[in-house]
């Protein structure tokens, strides 16, 4: 069914808790990470990518509001960003 000039009105809401990405939220999200690939290590459950390619830890480090540098640190790798873009460093461990 076809309606003829009807409108879709959408209010969009920035600050909304949903789209609002807070540090914690993200440590949230990694915590839940963490617990979830410890799970499967106790239970021997695999996935189809190596646990080194999971996040377990962000770092940020900010200036006046600015980010300056981001730190990922996964399994396997830490990886850091200037600006949160330009990838400037990454170390791998081999175990």
């Amino acid at each position: 069914m076809i309606v003829p000039d009807t409108y879709y009105n959408y209010r969009k809401n920035y600050n909304s808790t949903v789209k609002t990405i807070s540090d914690k939220k993200n440590q949230d999200m990694l915590d839940a990470k963490r617990d979830m690939l410890s799970f499967a290590k106790e239970h021997n459950i695999e996935f189809k990518h190596s646990p080194g390619s999971y996040i377990t830890k962000m770092t940020k480090y900010n200036f006046l509001g600015l980010t300056l540098m981001k730190v990922f640190k996964y399994e396997t790798m830490k990886k850091y960003y200037l600006f949160s873009r330009f990838l400037v460093l990454e170390i791998r461990s081999y175990i």
